[in-house]
């Protein structure tokens, strides 16, 4: 009778112990797609239309320097290429709550500096 219950004391903790303590992280996929045209338009075009002005690249690597560091190191805009940048910018516009002028300043100053 002992020895059934430290096998069964044994095999618990032999199975907690493999057991997964967090999910794996989710692979960025290089591939994907933006998904709307007219988000990539605006992101590419980079206006103010407030100002109805081009907004210059010191503009936009202020308010990159800004927004992006709060979750991030900040990685050079030669750290990716452009398809590589317009699928990523897309995203943490979203991730970061930011609005369409604040993340046209930034793509307009990444890139610039391709």
């Amino acid at each position: 009778m002992k020895t059934k219950i430290i096998s069964i004391i044994a095999l618990a903790i032999l199975v907690g112990s493999c057991a997964s303590k967090t999910a794996a992280p989710k692979p960025v996929v290089q591939s994907e797609k933006p998904k709307t045209a007219t988000k990539t338009a605006v992101l590419v075009a980079a206006m103010d239309p407030a100002e109805n002005k081009t907004i210059k690249p010191e503009e936009g690597k202020k308010l990159y320097e800004d927004s992006c560091v709060r979750c991030h190191r900040l990685y050079t805009p030669k750290e990716y290429n452009k398809e590589m940048w317009s699928v990523i910018l897309p995203r943490m516009q979203r991730k970061a709550n930011l609005d369409d002028n604040v993340m046209a300043a930034i793509s307009s100053y990444i890139y610039s500096e391709i």
